[in-house]
C-alpha cells in the first residue's frame, strides 16, 4: 500500500486520486495511533467508540477492506478486549469471534473470549479458549493462570 502510494506522488503529485488515498492511509494511521493510546490508557468505552466507527468507515468498502487488512484484527481484538473490560460479555464474544476468524493464531482473541464465557459462567468454554491460547502462546503467564492447576480451582468452585 505504501509502495502504491509513493509511487503515485512520485509520478504525479498533484493528482486527485494521489492525494484521496494519501489523505486516507493519514487517516488510517490516526485511528490506529489513538486506538493505541485509548488501549494504554484503559478508556475502553472510548475504544470502543473509536474502532466500532474505524471499522465502519474504513472496512466498509471492498478496496478499503482489502486496503487495511493487516490493521482489521487488530482493531477487532482491541473491541473483543474492551467489551470483556465493560463486562459486556455477550458483545465481547462478537467481536472476539470476528477477530478469530481473521487469524485464528492469536492467543489474546482467545484469552478475551475464555474470559467472556467465564462472564457468561460458560466455564467448559472458557477452559477450551484458555487450552487453545495456551497451545498457541507457549508460556505467558496470563494463560498459564487458566489452561494450567487454577483449572482445578474453576471446576471446584464454579462447577
Amino acid at each position: 500500500m505504501n509502495r502504491q502510494l509513493k509511487n503515485c506522488l512520485r509520478l504525479d503529485p498533484e493528482n486527485k486520486q494521489c492525494f484521496q488515498l494519501r489523505k486516507e492511509v493519514k487517516n488510517v494511521k490516526t485511528a490506529v495511533d489513538t486506538g493505541h493510546a485509548l488501549k494504554q490508557e484503559r478508556k475502553w468505552a472510548q475504544l470502543v467508540s473509536h474502532y466500532e466507527a474505524a471499522i465502519n468507515k474504513f472496512y466498509s468498502t471492498p478496496q478499503g477492506a482489502q486496503r487495511y487488512a493487516s490493521k482489521k484484527h487488530e482493531a477487532l481484538q482491541a473491541l473483543c478486549e474492551a467489551h470483556v473490560h465493560l463486562k459486556d460479555p455477550k458483545q465481547a464474544l462478537t467481536w472476539c469471534n470476528q477477530a478469530i476468524a481473521v487469524n485464528d493464531k492469536d492467543w489474546e482473541s482467545y484469552c478475551n473470549k475464555g474470559e467472556a464465557e467465564i462472564l457468561l459462567e460458560d466455564y467448559d468454554s472458557a477452559i477450551r479458549n484458555y487450552q487453545k491460547a495456551s497451545e498457541l502462546s507457549g508460556q505467558n503467564e496470563r494463560v498459564s493462570l487458566w489452561s494450567g492447576p487454577f483449572r482445578f480451582f474453576i471446576y471446584l468452585f464454579f462447577l
